[in-house]
């Protein structure tokens, strides 16, 4: 049985409150610490050609805003975006159950087998690479490329 606690952060005028199992508090108070690391690392940064580097977080502040930015066509891409919002929030690498998080987060409905959309994103697409443990994933180069510059794609242009 996990200890369930009660954590209130508060960010600028927001408050939010997290109650559930540590771990998951722990994990989510993590995340929001992580997330704000990184804006204030890209406030304080030099944008790039027609902000065409823009931090993650001076465009979307969560992994809802994020994959409406990119607009993901079906579930590996889906994946690729959100390892991205994961590691530009400072989470290098992640597990299925983190991916899972960052569907509920982002009010997508997951794939269901997670861990088989991982697999397919790292094997069909290169967008994810194994990571140091077992069952972990990081972002590949060939996936951030493909986040940062071809999402979201055009209209006639299909995932291939």
């Amino acid at each position: 049985m996990t200890n369930k606690i009660q954590v209130s952060v508060t960010i600028g005028d927001k408050q939010v409150t997290l109650d559930g199992p540590e771990d998951f508090v722990r994990t989510e108070v993590q995340r929001l610490t992580n997330l704000l690391v990184a804006a204030a690392a890209g406030s304080q940064s030099e944008v790039g050609n027609a902000g065409a580097h823009l931090p993650v977080n001076a465009r979307a502040t969560s992994e809802r805003e994020f994959v409406a930015l990119k607009k993901p066509s079906g579930h590996l891409e889906t994946v690729a975006v959100l390892a991205y919002f994961l590691t530009k929030a400072g989470q290098t690498e992640f597990t299925p159950e983190d991916i899972r998080r960052a569907y509920a987060r982002a009010g997508v409905r997951p794939p269901k087998v997670i861990a088989q959309s991982l697999r397919d994103a790292k094997n069909v697409h290169d967008y994810l690479a194994k990571g140091e443990g077992k069952g972990t994933f990081r972002l590949s180069p060939h996936g951030e490329r493909t986040v940062e510059f071809d999402l979201p794609r055009n209209d006639g242009e299909q995932q291939r």
